[in-house]
């Protein structure tokens, strides 16, 4: 499983980045902050390696913390209570005028 990648950006996608690292290329699903880094740039992702029936895949985050919050999201159901506290705490500390932020009361 590979956890963590350290490279030089070799291409850009809409969704993803090609990072070599010692010769090799991986194609990584990658945040917005990370996509705007150009080209030859040097990039450090912390990933999660998805492997299903569909293929394989990684997706890369700039931090610990960010792949942590990213696999619990993917490994809790759709309705769990922290799930979605998590998300509330995130939305209400993202916006500026909190008041304008639809939050279920859970009724």
């Amino acid at each position: 499983m590979i956890a963590y990648i350290q490279g030089k950006i070799l291409e850009k996608g809409l969704t993803y980045l090609i990072v070599e690292n010692q010769g090799l290329g991986y194609k990584v699903f990658a945040t917005p902050d990370a996509l705007v880094k150009p080209v030859g740039s040097e990039i450090a992702l912390f990933t999660h390696h998805k492997s299903s029936e569909d293929g394989q895949a990684l997706f890369g985050l700039a931090d610990f913390s960010s792949l942590q919050f990213f696999e619990m999201l993917k490994t809790s159901p759709p309705d769990a209570p922290e799930k979605l506290l998590l998300l509330k705490i995130i939305v209400i500390g993202c916006c500026s005028d909190s008041s304008s932020v639809p939050v279920d009361s859970g009724k």
